[in-house]
Formats: C-alpha cells, sequence, structure tokens
C-alpha cells in the first residue's frame, strides 16, 4: 500500500443455525511489524452503518446481527495515512480475524 491508499474487502458471515445471533469481529496481529500495524487505519460497515472505525490495532466491531439461516455483509476499508510517508515501505502485517458470535437472548 502506498500512503494515503485504502484497500476495501467485503466479508460475509453466514448463520447456518436456527437461533438469531449477533457477532463481533476483533483482530489480533500474528507476524509483521508493529509499526505498520499501529498505523493502519480500519472501518467496518454493515448495512450502510459504521460498526468500527479507528487504528487496525484496536479493531473490535459493534455487535452486528445475523438472523438464524441468513449472512451478513461485513466490508472492510483498510487505509495508510497519507502521513505514513515513505518509512514503512516493505514493511508487513499478517492478522489473524476472529468472529465471535452469541445466540441472540429474548427476555
Amino acid at each position: 500500500m502506498a500512503p494515503g491508499s485504502t484497500v476495501e474487502r467485503t466479508l460475509s458471515v453466514r448463520n447456518d443455525g436456527t437461533l438469531a445471533s449477533t457477532v463481533v469481529v476483533t483482530g489480533a496481529k500474528r507476524a509483521g511489524y508493529t509499526d505498520l500495524y499501529e498505523t493502519l487505519t480500519c472501518r467496518v460497515a454493515h448495512g450502510g452503518s459504521i460498526v468500527y472505525e479507528g487504528p487496525m490495532s484496536g479493531l473490535k466491531t459493534m455487535p452486528v446481527p445475523v438472523a438464524a439461516g441468513s449472512a451478513a455483509t461485513l466490508d472492510f476499508h483498510v487505509g495508510l495515512p497519507a502521513s505514513a510517508g515513505n518509512d514503512l515501505a516493505g514493511d508487513y502485517v499478517k492478522m489473524t480475524l476472529y468472529f465471535n458470535a452469541e445466540q441472540v437472548h429474548e427476555w
């Protein structure tokens, strides 16, 4: 990525169960350069609403509802701020995304 650029990817989370759930996405750095990891920005949207916006290193979305037998689409926008300059050239980061689902509780 060049400073000032953004990469967009879409992920679908499917609930094949019979009960509604909510999903929270978090991330963790597995390898690479911490300076780059802490500089990257991330915005995650679901259904036109922002469920996370901030540094990649702090990724934790708001709960996203996923009805039984359906899917939810999450749009990820990962950016490298223009202010990053070229000192991060050649750096890389490998991350793991975690999808934590919880049954919706009806009282």
